[in-house]
């Protein structure tokens, strides 16, 4: 089990509050857009050594995990702008307040107030999502929807 520290754009990070248990991340690289010989599936590009024998229809069916940085059982820190106006006492941005905001690359665990465990993950092409609120959020933030992303199914645990 690993404790990734992560920030989720402010709509995604308010759904995770409200209860939400599905969160899109980037999937870093993006599948290359050439094929191998005789396939028609887009190839996972390996920048060291071209296009390995591992097409991203593989990652659908859970026959490969390595890409993935989230396995099940893996804790989601999700960080966001914050402030501590007293000892021991924290406020957050998404709520709102005059404060003077802290990032959210520099929280603490002892502020964080959204954490979830990873239960389970898929690659998928945006485009393809059946969830629009998720494929919004996603454009919202800049991201395209011939973009490929992991999707996370997650459970929120309370610290």
């Amino acid at each position: 089990m690993k404790t990734h520290r992560i920030i989720l754009p402010a709509p995604w990070h308010a759904r995770a509050l409200a209860g939400a248990t599905a969160v899109l991340l980037p999937m870093r690289p993006q599948p290359g857009l050439d094929t191998f010989i005789g396939s028609t599936e887009p190839a996972w590009l390996n920048p060291g050594r071209g296009f390995l024998s591992i097409s991203v229809r593989a990652f659908n069916e859970g026959g490969v995990d390595w890409a993935c940085p989230y396995v099940p059982g893996d804790v989601l820190m999700c960080r966001e702008a914050w402030a501590n106006p007293g000892l021991n006492e924290y406020e957050y941005k998404l709520i709102g307040g005059k404060y003077r905001w802290q990032p959210a690359s520099r929280m603490l665990a002892a502020a964080c107030r959204l954490w979830l465990r990873v239960v389970r993950r898929e690659a998928l092409r945006v485009a393809d999502m059946t969830e629009e609120w998720l494929r919004a959020g996603w454009e919202a933030a800049g991201g395209s929807r011939e973009d490929w992303a992991w999707l996370v199914e997650v459970k929120r645990e309370e610290r």
